[in-house]
């Protein structure tokens, strides 16, 4: 409802706003945005572990799949000066999954990605395909994972101790 309120006034819907007001409510609505993120972390969670998520599988493009995320994925890397490398080649490959669960685990890997990776650094997205298996892989040249951390990963609230996680935020459930 905060969000909802502020874009009604921010459209001038209840009345114009100066541009000083124009500017508050965009701080609260980047803010409602910001806790949103770890709200709908937490309902994600609670859906899965109660066994009420359902897939929706469909055939759907890898293309597609890659190339929207890599788009969502795009401010953010240009925002924290790294690169952002697409697959050298485009792939013609139908599959069947859930377009929305595929985006969200490709989105949750590359921006991780981006967001260790210092400025002036790569990330990229790679798709390796044989006559039966499809593998998606992102690399980066951030600061990487403790071989003794990595079996933790996908442990729910799980982040890696280090000053830097601490620094950049996040709920650590975008893994798990």
């Amino acid at each position: 409802s905060v969000l909802g309120i502020a874009e009604v006034l921010a459209d001038d819907l209840a009345g114009p706003t100066t541009e000083r007001q124009r500017y508050l409510l965009e701080q609260i609505a980047s803010s409602g945005r910001h806790l949103e993120a770890p709200i709908n972390d937490l309902l994600e969670v609670s859906r899965i572990e109660s066994g009420v998520l359902t897939l929706m599988q469909e055939p759907v493009s890898l293309q597609y799949v890659v190339d929207v995320t890599l788009e969502m994925v795009q401010r953010e890397a240009a925002v924290a000066s790294v690169s952002l490398v697409r697959p050298p080649v485009e792939t013609t490959l139908m599959l069947n999954l859930d377009e929305r669960r595929m985006v969200q685990v490709l989105l949750n890997l590359l921006t991780n990605a981006v967001k260790f990776t210092p400025p002036g650094g790569t990330v990229s997205l790679d798709i390796e395909e044989d006559a039966t298996t499809v593998v998606l892989a992102v690399h980066d040249t951030g600061i990487g994972i403790a071989e003794q951390d990595q079996a933790q990963l996908f442990e729910a609230f799980r982040k890696v101790d280090s000053s830097l996680t601490r620094e950049k935020g996040g709920t650590g459930l975008g893994l798990y």
